[in-house]
C-alpha cells in the first residue's frame, strides 16, 4: 500500500497510448511507425464479442494458458515458500534462511537479463530455451528428491529458482504476438495474468509445511506439472511455427505477417541508428 501513490501518479502523468503524449515528438512517431499492425490502438474497441470468439478459437490461447499454469505452479510454486523451504531442507535457522533467499532471486534476475538480451538480439529462439529451462528445473527437483548433501541441495535450489523465474519473460512477447487487436490483447493478457496467479495460490499449498522437511510429495507433484509444461510449450511452438501452418491458412498468414512486419521495423530502425550502432 505504501507504493499506491506511484500507481496514482502513473495513472494521471503517463499517457495510455503514444498518441496521447504531449511531450514526445520524434520518439512518438518512431514508436507509432514500429508498432505491429495488430497492436492495440487508441481507436480500438475496448471489448468486442467477435474478437472474444476469435480469441477462444485460437489454439495458442489454450496451450499458452495451460503452459502458464503448469510452469507457474510447478516451477515457481516453491518461491512463495522459499524461506520456510530453505529452513526445512536443513540449511540454517529462520533468520539466515531469509538471507539465503537472496541468491535464488539474484540468479533469476541475472538469467532473465542474459537470456532476454540474447532473445532480443535474435541469437536464440525462446521456445527451445523454455523447454531447456523446464528440463533443468525437473532435473533440479529430482536431485532434491534423492540427494541429502546440504550444499548440493542449496545449489540446485538456486538453479531451479533462477530457471523458473525466467520462463515467463522468455515467452511473454510470443504470447503478445499471438494476440491481434486492442480487445483481444486486453482480454488475452488479462486472462493469462489471472492464470499465472495460480502459482501464488497453489504454490504454498503444494510446498506446505505439512510436507516438510523432505518435501517429497511437493517435488513429485511439481515434476508432474513441469512435464506437462514441456509438452505444452512444445505444442505452442508447433502451433506458432510448426507444420500446422501448412494446413491452417489463418495461422500461416498471421505468422508470415509477423515476420514481414518485423523485417520492416528492423530495416527502418537501422536507417535511424547512428553509425556503429546495431539493432
Amino acid at each position: 500500500m505504501q507504493w499506491l501513490f506511484i500507481r496514482i501518479l502513473t495513472l494521471f502523468a503517463l499517457p495510455s497510448y503514444p498518441e496521447k503524449s504531449n511531450w514526445l515528438s520524434a520518439e512518438k512517431d518512431l514508436i507509432l511507425k514500429h508498432l505491429h499492425k495488430d497492436a492495440p490502438t487508441i481507436h480500438g474497441k475496448t471489448f468486442d464479442w467477435n474478437t472474444a470468439k476469435l480469441l477462444f478459437t485460437d489454439p495458442t490461447y489454450y496451450s499458452f494458458t495451460a503452459a502458464w499454469i503448469c510452469a507457474g505452479v510447478g516451477g515457481s510454486g516453491i518461491s512463495f515458500s522459499l524461506p520456510t523451504a530453505i529452513k526445512d531442507l536443513g540449511f540454517t535457522d529462520s533468520r539466515m534462511a531469509n538471507v539465503l533467499t537472496m541468491p535464488p532471486s539474484f540468479a533469476a534476475f541475472s538469467l532473465v537479463l542474459i537470456l532476454g538480451y540474447l532473445v532480443q538480439r535474435g541469437k536464440i529462439n525462446p521456445f527451445p530455451v523454455c523447454l531447456i529451462l523446464d528440463l533443468v528445473i525437473i532435473g533440479c527437483y529430482i536431485v532434491l528428491l534423492y540427494v541429502d548433501t546440504v550444499g548440493v541441495r542449496y545449489f540446485v535450489l538456486v538453479v531451479s529458482t533462477g530457471a523458473s523465474g525466467s520462463l515467463y519473460p522468455m515467452l511473454w512477447h510470443k504470447r503478445v504476438q499471438a494476440l491481434r487487436g486492442t480487445a483481444m490483447a486486453g482480454l488475452g493478457i488479462g486472462l493469462h495474468n489471472a492464470a499465472a496467479q495460480f502459482s501464488g495460490v497453489l504454490g504454498p499449498q503444494i510446498f506446505s509445511p505439512a510436507y516438510a522437511p523432505s518435501y517429497q510429495i511437493s517435488f513429485k507433484v511439481s515434476i508432474g506439472l513441469l512435464a506437462g509444461a514441456v509438452f505444452l510449450h512444445a505444442l505452442t511452438w508447433f502451433f506458432m511455427h510448426g507444420p500446422i501452418q501448412k494446413y491452417v491458412p489463418r495461422v500461416a498468414q498471421h505468422v508470415q505477417a509477423q515476420r514481414a512486419q518485423t523485417q520492416i521495423r528492423k530495416s527502418d530502425l537501422e536507417e535511424k541508428l547512428l553509425p556503429g550502432d546495431s539493432v
